[in-house]
């Protein structure tokens, strides 16, 4: 498993939970030295309830794969998705924003 560093470059932000844009939640998102992505957690906008206690354990689970060299977006293509592609999961829909964030950071010339 990778050792992250005790201070990384990080991002956090918003993102919906559900395919109805209806369960609001947060990520976090800490970076290995070379920039990939190395931990993420989640979050519910209601702590301590039991969407909230998924979501954390999703996160959990995400990042003992990204620690263990699992690649990010094999992981992200694995997530359950309609027939448009659209992720129908808590797991796609945080894996997805966070690819659109690193996408639109990487065309800005921004790194994280």
């Amino acid at each position: 498993m990778s050792e992250l560093p005790a201070r990384r470059p990080n991002l956090t932000f918003n993102f919906f939970a559900d395919p109805d844009r209806q369960q609001l939640a947060v990520a976090s998102v800490g970076f290995m030295p070379d920039g990939r992505v190395g931990e993420i957690f989640l979050n519910a906008a209601h702590r301590d309830q039991f969407m909230d206690h998924l979501i954390r354990d999703i996160g959990v689970l995400i990042s003992y794969c990204l620690q263990s060299g699992c690649d990010f977006e094999r992981i992200r293509e694995g997530m359950t998705r309609d027939a448009h592609g659209s992720a129908q999961g808590i797991a796609g829909a945080a894996l997805d924003a966070l690819a659109g964030f690193l996408a639109e950071a990487s065309a800005d010339g921004a790194t994280p």
